[in-house]
């Protein structure tokens, strides 16, 4: 009898994994609202909202891809990739209004779908340091909640309505 489970357990949980993952990030609207809470306080903190749109680049493997980019900062964009309901995010941004390689920072972020319109996990942000190890900007608790669609686009396509202080990134 054992024998008979064990091969149909390791079928059905690689069925799993194989794309189209839903709910995905951009089935029922590609923006989303990144909400951050300061992992180093002990009341973990409210700390910051973006923005972020969200488009699909097709299935590699196990894995669904797609490029983000933020509405709310716009030198902040990267990649993403989802198998099942889980995602792992990186990207770059530059302080606005100054050369795109100076003060070049560093995004990852992991979350896991747990609803269609809502996912949780981790967020951190850091400099490149000269010693090797990089500078941590931010360890955060981090949640995305589906608010709507962005259009397809790059973005240079969107107006940003604000500018901000380089040192008031997060």
């Amino acid at each position: 009898m054992k024998a008979l489970i064990f091969p149909f357990v390791i079928l059905s949980t690689a069925c799993f994994s194989t794309p189209p993952h839903d709910p995905n990030l951009v089935d029922g609207g590609n923006r989303w609202i990144l909400e951050s809470y300061d992992d180093d306080l002990d009341d973990h903190r409210f700390r910051v909202v973006h923005s972020l749109c969200f488009f699909y680049e097709g299935n590699f493997g196990t894995h669904q891809r797609y490029k983000w980019f933020a509405l709310t900062y716009p030198s902040w964009q990267g990649r993403c990739t989802q198998e099942g309901d889980h995602i792992q995010c990186h990207g770059n941004w530059a302080p606005m209004g100054q050369n795109q390689t100076a003060w070049l920072g560093n995004d990852a972020m992991t979350f896991m779908l747990y609803s269609f319109n809502e996912a949780s996990g981790h967020w951190w942000e850091w400099r490149d340091g000269d010693s090797g190890l990089g500078f941590t900007l931010a360890w955060l608790n981090a949640k995305l909640i589906r608010a709507g669609r962005c259009d397809d686009g790059t973005p240079e396509d969107y107006d940003f309505p604000f500018t901000r202080n380089p040192t008031d990134r997060l």
